[in-house]
């Protein structure tokens, strides 16, 4: 790499003054902050995820319980056991009318 300047080098010329110990300090500072907006990313990535998963969760528990499903709410007379569908609704057993 013959003739091609290094970026020292390139600070050198433009400030003769300039020596390694501020070079390699600048370059600590901004590894220092790409590290540190690398490390912002994956924690709001991180946090996005738990967010998903949560939201993941509570619809799952919902389904599972029947949340905002009102069909389930009342269940139908027709789905009890003791319903006998020959007899008019005001003929039910007891049993029937217990099972409400």
């Amino acid at each position: 790499m013959l003739g091609l300047p290094t970026d020292k080098h390139k600070l050198n010329m433009m400030n003769p003054e300039f020596d390694d110990e501020e070079f390699f300090e600048i370059e600590r500072l901004l590894r220092q902050q790409v590290e540190q907006r690398q490390y912002e990313e994956e924690q709001e990535r991180l946090e996005e995820i738990d967010r998903q998963l949560a939201r993941d969760a509570e619809i799952e528990m919902a389904n599972e319980n029947n949340w905002g499903d009102d069909s389930d709410e009342y269940p139908s007379i027709y789905d009890n056991p003791y319903y006998d569908e020959d007899l008019d609704i005001d003929q039910q057993s007891p049993d029937f009318w217990d099972s409400l």
